[in-house]
């Protein structure tokens, strides 16, 4: 895993204080996942309102939710969230009884369920384990996106190539070369002397 130079925010929301103050404790432990900022909820909007960075706030990369939620929310609230934000790591908290039908209503979101009672070691480990996903993933994304650009370069260049060979009767190689060099004398990038000429 690449080191995280990033801040990772995790969303610690549940409907008692103790509850919060107990999922800090156990965060505080938490490894392998660069610097954590902890920011609390106890409501869905409060939860909507972290996950999007509204206000001062940076976005979530982790929830992790003890249900239900002080305004009663449910799953159904957490599922939605998770939907709206993909980006979006989560973990619930949830009653043993309850662990099963949850489990089934999160199969297909980025939602990892416990069930409560649970070890703090658990907690700990899929936190870290979540957020070091989050951090390939975040990799994955600016690696994805870089070569989006190149790619998007080269389309441009291309073009440009074959206009100067259907314009000005050249070969691909003295395409090549004349944008080179127009690319030099101007202290322009090919990119900006290929957009010249399609213009």
């Amino acid at each position: 895993m690449k080191g995280r130079s990033k801040t990772c925010y995790v969303l610690a929301a549940a409907g008692k204080d103790e509850s919060i103050q107990l999922l800090r404790q156990i965060l505080r432990g938490v490894s392998g996942a660069g610097q954590l900022r902890i920011q609390q909820a106890a409501t869905l909007e409060q939860i909507r309102r972290g996950v999007s960075g509204a206000g001062a706030q940076s976005p979530a990369d982790l929830l992790i939710a003890v249900m239900p939620l002080g305004d009663g929310t449910g799953v159904e609230g957490i599922i939605d969230v998770a939907q709206r934000h993909p980006q979006l790591m989560s973990i619930l908290l949830v009653r043993q009884e309850a662990y099963e039908q949850v489990t089934y209503q999160c199969r297909n979101q980025q939602i990892f369920v416990i069930a409560m009672p649970f070890k703090r070691q658990v907690l700990a480990e899929a936190a870290s384990f979540m957020l070091r996903i989050r951090t390939v993933i975040d990799d994955k994304d600016k690696e994805l996106a870089r070569l989006r650009k190149n790619l998007s370069e080269i389309r441009i260049i291309t073009s440009a190539k074959i206009r100067l060979m259907q314009t000005r009767q050249m070969t691909e190689e003295e395409a090549h070369y004349y944008l080179e060099k127009e690319a030099m004398d101007r202290s322009l990038s090919k990119k900006e002397v290929a957009e010249e000429i399609l213009r």
